[in-house]
């Protein structure tokens, strides 16, 4: 039920906010800050329900991002299918990092292992020559387009961008609500635990890290075709980081929490320089505030309130109840 009414209520702000916004410099920012909401969605799967630390993603973004540029700019891959072609790279190379390393009773295994691939394929892309197109990139990448209709102004493409992003947001859900996301809590809490209960602990972390690899990616050709360009700087491992950050302040475990956190640190840097001028330096800011003030993040933080706005109607529904009743007394 509670899944059911933030849902809902998800869609109704998805599509109320670009009204609010008409006019509004923050209208691209708020398309960028749906593309990192479906990337930090997928790093939520990993380290919120299975308790894996992953440093690789903004890998994963890049393979999307460039795969789709690739494809559609060279070859005239249509952008809806060259989004596919990525994602299954993305799923394929996946595989080969967390399988041998994710059967292992450690969290460090996949950490060391992604953040070795992320800074392998920021170093690939540099190097990469008229493939990546080095440093500079590649540039002229196509809009994104569904057979005749092209995404070419900020509000289509908010919709199509939210729209993956709705979509998504609901298979995370789900998959929390689900035996398998409570497998995955479980194994969170104690992997040893949940072995010798029988559970094939590296097959469930295996699977949820090619899920969130295939999230990255399609957040990458979302980003790659409403920017039209793509090149290694928007990949370093900073990105990597920026994504962690995220999952931490939303709050780890709960996908929508990755919406929040997402949308949260793309928007507070167009207010405040200094966030603009020293990124790793404010997300270790806001880790270490947040594990200490608030460890549910900001959805725990808004759980609270909603608990603390019922218990007041509640007390408030109490005391009228009370006050007709002797009202009542009095009159009798």
């Amino acid at each position: 039920m509670r899944n059911r009414m933030l849902i809902i209520a998800f869609a109704i702000v998805i599509l109320v906010l670009p009204w609010l916004m008409q006019g509004s410099s923050l209208f691209g920012f708020a398309v960028l800050a749906g593309i990192y909401a479906i990337t930090a969605m997928g790093v939520d799967l990993v380290f919120g329900y299975s308790g894996q630390i992953t440093l690789g993603h903004g890998a994963f973004l890049a393979i999307g991002a460039y795969s789709s540029s690739i494809l559609t700019l060279r070859y005239g891959v249509p952008p809806l299918l060259a989004l596919i072609v990525g994602a299954i790279a993305a799923l394929i190379i996946a595989f080969l990092i967390g399988a041998p390393v994710l059967g292992l009773l450690t969290h460090f295994h996949l950490a060391m292992a992604t953040l070795a691939f992320g800074v392998l394929v920021y170093n690939f892309l540099v190097v990469g020559g008229e493939l990546t197109g080095g440093f500079s990139g590649i540039a002229g990448v196509p809009h994104f387009s569904i057979g005749a209709y092209n995404f070419a102004d900020d509000l289509s493409y908010y919709y199509l961008v939210w729209g993956f992003a709705f979509v998504l947001l609901v298979i995370g859900l789900n998959i929390g609500n689900s035996q398998a996301g409570r497998i995955l809590k479980a194994i969170q809490s104690d992997d040893t635990a949940a072995k010798a209960a029988g559970i094939d602990v590296g097959a469930y972390k295996l699977k949820i890290f090619l899920l969130s690899a295939v999230y990255s990616s399609m957040a990458g050709s979302l980003m790659a075709h409403y920017m039209t360009y793509v090149s290694p700087t928007q990949f370093d491992i900073t990105t990597s980081f920026d994504l962690i950050t995220m999952s931490v302040l939303g709050g780890r475990g709960t996908i929508i929490g990755g919406v929040l956190g997402a949308a949260f640190l793309k928007l507070l840097p167009q207010f405040t320089q200094f966030f603009r001028d020293y990124r790793l330096l404010s997300n270790g800011i806001l880790i270490t505030a947040v594990l200490l003030l608030m460890p549910g993040g900001i959805t725990g933080l808004l759980r609270r309130l909603s608990q603390l706005i019922e218990g007041l109607v509640v007390q408030g529904k109490m005391k009228g109840k009370q006050t007709a009743l002797v009202a009542k007394e009095s009159e009798e």
